[in-house]
């Protein structure tokens, strides 16, 4: 289980830096001098950041479950309290507010680690070559319309 972290940020660094080496236009070529390590700080804070988001979504709804059942408990005996604490209404809606903050959290710290930061690093490590030959560049074609490349990004085609 450690060790899949590991692997895969290697795997996804070496990945990307053939990507980026392999882009042309013309004569203008692109090379990436990204490390097979470059990867595994980012892969490790999103893990630990995640650890301790659960953590906190744990504490809440323990904290939660805690303060209802002590509200509740002492008028009721045994299943029935159970039962009472986890069909009332306040306590269903605490406890969704804290997975909705917890999905918000883990939906913020992979974009900040794991998109942001795999770019800054990507870019970082890119050298453009003969850049001077993309003078006389002119684009050609149609237009891409919205049920173009736009429709399929929205919904993830295209390997990224």
């Amino acid at each position: 289980m450690v060790l899949a972290p590991i692997i895969y940020a290697v795997y996804k660094a070496i990945e990307w830096e053939w990507w980026v080496s392999g882009i042309r236009f013309g004569d203008v070529r692109f090379e990436s001098k990204l490390t097979p390590g470059a990867f595994l700080g980012l892969y490790w804070k999103v893990i630990g950041w995640s650890w301790l988001i659960l953590l906190v979504l744990m504490l809440w709804f323990g904290g939660v479950v805690f303060v209802a059942y002590s509200l509740i408990g002492p008028k009721v005996s045994g299943a029935e309290a159970i039962a009472m604490t986890m069909q009332n209404a306040s306590i269903l809606i605490a406890l969704a507010l804290g997975y909705i903050a917890a999905a918000l959290a883990f939906g913020m710290v992979v974009r900040l680690y794991l998109r942001r930061d795999v770019w800054a690093r990507v870019v970082g490590s890119t050298a453009v070559y003969n850049l001077a030959a993309a003078d006389n560049v002119a684009a050609r074609g149609d237009m891409v319309n919205a049920l173009g490349e736009g429709f399929s990004d929205g919904l993830d085609i295209g390997g990224f």
